[in-house]
């Protein structure tokens, strides 16, 4: 998450919540936004979702082999 309240990096919450009824009827899409809700609601969280371009490293096995360097 990027440009949150400040709380948002230190504080730390256990949220318990259940779904009354035949949970197998719900999507993971579904339980998603009831997750956004709960979070709007008791939380004053907004959160939407955005690309964003950023680097990103390829880790490859060498042809002589993998080697590692503890020293």
């Amino acid at each position: 998450m990027i440009g949150g309240p400040v709380w948002l990096e230190t504080d730390r919450f256990d949220i318990e919540a259940k779904i009354v009824g035949d949970t197998r009827a719900i999507s993971s899409q579904q339980t998603w936004l009831m997750v956004q809700a709960l979070s709007e609601d008791r939380f004053q969280l907004k959160v939407h979702g955005e690309t964003r371009q950023l680097p990103m490293y390829n880790l490859a096995v060498a042809k002589r082999g993998v080697r590692m360097n503890l020293d």
